[in-house]
């Protein structure tokens, strides 16, 4: 997931974060897992969001294996189950980004 924009947002600061579901724990890896199937993130459109001034954009990349997409969102993100996917990310790549 890459996060773009924000206040006081320095451009380069903020790397793309990686998250390798076979080294989570079980706990977080079946969060994110019901996550992503819970926003239907696979079959969402891929069109750009346009974020509001100073809001944050994420760019969310999933591979699974045997099909990967990428969805941009913008903030505020009106859908929850969208919202609960950028949070599950979140947790998860606060101690174990690869």
């Amino acid at each position: 997931m890459r996060v773009d924009g924000g206040l006081a947002a320095f451009p380069g600061l903020r790397k793309p974060v990686t998250v390798d579901v076979a080294t989570l724990p079980v706990a977080r890896r079946e969060r994110l897992q019901r996550a992503v199937a819970a926003a239907d993130f696979f079959a969402r459109s891929a069109r750009p969001a346009r974020p509001a001034p100073d809001a944050r954009a994420y760019t969310i990349e999933i591979d699974d294996g045997t099909r990967s997409h990428t969805l941009a969102l913008a903030e505020p993100i009106a859908d929850p189950a969208l919202q609960a996917l950028v949070d599950a990310i979140r947790a998860c790549s606060a101690t174990d980004v690869g």
